[in-house]
């Protein structure tokens, strides 16, 4: 991570996009694939495709031989762009916030001449009074 960058920068962002879209892009051709060599439903198909990324594993639900081979293919792409795009977006919140907690660390160690009093209740009110006595608010 490059110490220039800011909390603004999109490229945690623009790489959460990426990934999303790799992840899409893997899910909608599973079901496409499904729906075609199977002649699955959409929703069957999808179903099928998310089962197989996610490795939960209902079983094969009757795959024809091309079936079998088209699950090994999206298992092996699946898992890697399913894992690839979780770790991106984790990635990219954690570095969001800790880019946002960064710039506010700055912003509130570039402050001077600031007295901060929490609280404004009766005891609050008397430091306050204290400080304008005193000429510091």
């Amino acid at each position: 991570m490059s110490p220039t960058r800011t909390h603004r920068d999109p490229i945690p962002l623009r790489r959460m996009l990426h990934a999303l879209a790799a992840l899409s892009v893997v899910v909608l051709g599973g079901t496409v694939g499904f729906m075609f060599i199977e002649d699955w439903p959409a929703w069957r198909a999808f179903y099928f495709t998310m089962i197989t990324i996610t490795t939960v594993g209902y079983g094969d639900l009757g795959l024809s031989e091309p079936g079998q081979q088209f699950t090994s293919v999206l298992l092996v792409g699946g898992i890697g762009v399913a894992s690839y795009g979780i770790a991106t977006i984790v990635e990219g919140v954690m570095t969001m916030r800790l880019d946002q907690e960064r710039w506010m660390r700055q912003k509130i160690d570039s402050l001077t001449g600031h007295t901060i009093v929490c609280g404004y209740g009766e005891m609050g009110r008397s430091v306050v009074n204290e400080l304008k006595q005193e000429r510091v608010v």
